[in-house]
């Protein structure tokens, strides 16, 4: 079972431990049920933590591309990844490099619209948000 926050909310100006909380009892309400199977509770988090009271914001996605610093977007995610860790989510959408088509109105949800620049930078919220993978390990 999984579950995508999509207009629950522990209450208004909620911090992260109530978040946390929240979760926490979706979780043990499913492991309670006849199955038990656990829940993957997912959060958007494209534009930072923004569902939390006092969480770090960050600009649109092709905003970020236009600046051109991977290094910038990279400790974005990291932010990103510091701030929802308190949170307790297990999944979390984030950034997107989709190829930029004039016809498609949201455009601006992609990081960057070159093709190429696109395969260099790709990984980068990644690495933010998880960590520089393994030597050795694909």
């Amino acid at each position: 079972e999984s579950t995508e926050r999509g207009g629950s909310k522990p209450f208004e100006n909620a911090k992260s431990a109530d978040w946390a909380d929240m979760i926490d009892g979706f979780q043990k309400a499913a492991l309670e049920t006849r199955l038990g199977i656990p829940i993957i509770y997912g959060v958007d988090a494209v534009h930072g933590n923004n569902n939390v009271y006092g969480a770090t914001i960050f600009p649109h996605n092709i905003g970020l591309g236009a600046t051109r610093d991977a290094d910038l977007v990279r400790k974005i995610g990291e932010v990103t990844a510091l701030e929802l860790g308190r949170r307790g989510p297990l999944c979390i959408c984030s950034m997107c490099c989709s190829l930029r088509d004039a016809q498609m109105g949201k455009c601006y949800e992609s990081i960057i619209a070159n093709n190429t620049e696109i395969v260099k930078k790709n990984d980068l919220p990644c690495y933010g948000l998880q960590g520089q993978p393994l030597k050795g390990i694909p």
